[in-house]
């Protein structure tokens, strides 16, 4: 009977202290959720060491942006010396264009003028001409006479053939003469077509050649424009990227991860409706009951700018906040679960 009674008393005894610890847990829990409800200087120790994912990772993405932005640099440097050449090549193209121009006007002014004054010589071969025509028919009516005369022994042989020589170079002059006034013609006709195609119009094919390498140099200098314009809008958008990444660059390498490549590094996750107390030389504090029995164990040494995110320590949900460089005075302190900022969550 006795030692039913003892048992009796040990399992009271053993229920009440468990019901004792479920209701301090619970309690405890409860406690823990107010807390973190409205406490804002509580932060997330952490260690980075050079074999984490995050530090391989970052230091992977500093490494193609320093590659990506070579590559951009060097693009924007070949992009001004061809930028440069083809500045030249349009300023030389439109001199010559400018000098073709001006070559074409002068030689249609040239061609126009040669052309007047062949037409004048032209005129005056033709009155030469049907002057030496009219003595030519003469000379030809002649003929007879010459052979008249031979017979009758009016004139000697000698004499006939020199009348007749005479009348053969005649003859023939006026030939040359008709040949070279058709030349004359043909050469005044080509001159006029000549310059008037040089000045805008279309019937010498000759002289087209020269309007067509003006098309061509025009055609040229559009093209020139065109890429000139374009390499223009090209290098704007590379230094804007340049700019841009290396502002990002700047942002990557100005954080724990590298550091964390040469040797384990502490820093504390603060979300960002935390931030209020935290500044460089403020105290960090842990304790031993994650909220009670606190004391000083290290000071931020700097504050990070790029956005973090980690889990909430007690509702496991996402947050955001940065990274906050941290010396702790012991290295067991920075695996704590919670530090605080600032001050002691509460008075102990």
């Amino acid at each position: 009977m006795k030692l039913q009674n003892i048992y009796l008393h040990l399992y009271r005894i053993i229920g009440f202290i468990f019901l004792a610890g479920l209701v301090c847990a619970i309690l405890w829990y409860a406690l823990s959720v107010l807390f973190f409800s409205s406490n804002s200087n509580w932060s997330i120790p952490l260690v980075l060491s050079p074999t984490q994912d995050k530090v391989i990772g970052h230091l992977s993405q500093v490494s193609s942006f320093e590659q990506n932005l070579s590559k951009q640099k060097i693009e924007l440097m070949t992009n001004a010396e061809e930028l440069k050449s083809k500045q030249a090549l349009l300023e030389s193209t439109i001199g010559l264009n400018e000098r073709l121009s001006q070559s074409m006007n002068a030689q249609a002014q040239r061609y126009a003028h040669a052309g007047k004054d062949m037409a004048a010589v032209v005129n005056e071969k033709q009155h030469a001409f049907l002057s030496n025509k009219g003595n030519l028919d003469a000379a030809q009516a002649s003929l007879k006479s010459i052979d008249r005369e031979l017979r009758l022994g009016l004139i000697t042989k000698q004499q006939a053939a020199s009348q007749r020589l005479s009348l053969y170079a005649l003859s023939s002059t006026m030939i040359n003469d008709k040949a070279q006034i058709q030349q004359l013609k043909s050469q005044t006709g080509e001159m006029a077509s000549a310059a008037n195609t040089l000045s805008g119009g279309d019937s010498n094919l000759a002289a087209i050649v020269s309007v067509s390498q003006g098309a061509e140099l025009n055609i040229k200098l559009v093209q020139l424009k065109n890429d000139i314009l374009k390499l223009k809008a090209s290098n704007a958008d590379l230094e804007k990227n340049i700019a841009s990444s290396d502002k990002t660059l700047e942002g990557l390498k100005d954080s724990p991860y590298l550091l964390a490549i040469r040797h384990p590094t502490n820093v504390i996750f603060v979300p960002y409706e935390n931030m209020g107390g935290v500044h460089e030389g403020a105290p960090i504090y842990t304790c031993y009951l994650k909220m009670i029995f606190c004391a000083q164990s290290g000071q931020i040494t700097r504050v990070y700018e790029a956005e973090e995110y980690a889990r909430h320590p007690m509702f496991k949900t996402d947050l955001k906040g940065r990274f906050v460089g941290v010396n702790f005075e012991e290295e067991k302190d920075a695996q704590k679960d919670i530090a605080f900022i600032d001050h002691r969550p509460l008075l102990f």
